[in-house]
């Protein structure tokens, strides 16, 4: 009995212990926007859902080697930190490196990939957590705006559902397509037009080009013919006049 009871008393003290590292225990959230703070930056509503969501579930340690953090120190460096770049820096960048070492390296390509996969479904929770979160909300709730255009518009290609056992994210790219606004659309047309203008006048160059190389060649053939006719001829000026003679005439050959 009193052995039981000794037993007993240990494994209070060891839970007792555990509480109270866990209480002692910094929140790496919470350090990330005290650091930001300190820094003159701003952490907007959703980085910080997305981080302690993220946080929940998978851990996040403050270690500048690790993905998150890393991402994090870098975009505090120059600007708030807000969930386009940190997006950016997570996904689309992550999608590029994903790409380039597969073949090479399946370790570090699952580990990408998974890296990848893990913060669009953070993501995802988060916006439909919100209710179908957009623009409008999310300027209201920051007093931020997204103007970057070509970030919009690599945000909402990288988020575009896929099939194929891909992670949900529907939500979240309604939420970054409900960021283009009348003026983006009408760069996005007079762009296309430019482009459709500039197709165009490659394909009359290039019909041109190969309409001179045509003709060129056409004249090379006939100046060849006439070369031809006239081997074994000459032209001399006699008698106050051009004639045409044999070679051998002429040379005495």
């Amino acid at each position: 009995m009193v052995e039981d009871s000794r037993m007993v008393g240990d494994e209070m003290s060891e839970v007792s212990d555990i509480i109270t590292e866990l209480e002692d225990a910094i929140d790496p959230v919470e350090e990330i926007q005290n650091e930001a703070e300190n820094n003159d930056r701003e952490l907007d509503n959703l980085t910080y859902n997305f981080l302690k969501k993220y946080d929940e579930k998978y851990g996040i340690v403050l270690d500048e080697e690790r993905p998150i953090y890393h991402s994090v120190k870098k975009i505090e460096k120059d600007n708030d930190i807000l969930i386009f770049p940190l997006m950016n820096k997570l996904v689309i960048n992550a999608e590029k490196e994903e790409k380039r070492v597969r073949g090479e390296d399946d370790e570090l390509y699952k580990s990408i990939k998974g890296l990848k996969n893990r913060c669009k479904e953070t993501l995802e929770e988060v916006i439909k957590e919100k209710g179908g979160y957009k623009r409008l909300a999310y300027k209201n709730d920051n007093n931020k705006d997204l103007e970057d255009r070509k970030l919009k518009e690599k945000l909402i290609d990288n988020f575009k559902p896929r099939p194929f056992n891909a992670p949900d994210i529907k939500k979240s790219h309604e939420f970054f397509k409900s960021f283009i606004t009348k003026e983006d659309k009408e760069k996005q047309l007079a762009e296309k037009e430019e482009k459709e203008k500039q197709k165009l006048e490659k394909i009359k160059e290039e019909k041109e080009r190969k309409k001179r190389i045509k003709l060129a060649e056409k004249r090379r053939k006939e100046a060849k013919e006439r070369i031809k006719k006239r081997e074994g001829f000459i032209i001399v000026y006699e008698d106050g006049g051009h004639k045409l003679k044999r070679r051998k005439d002429h040379y005495g050959v």
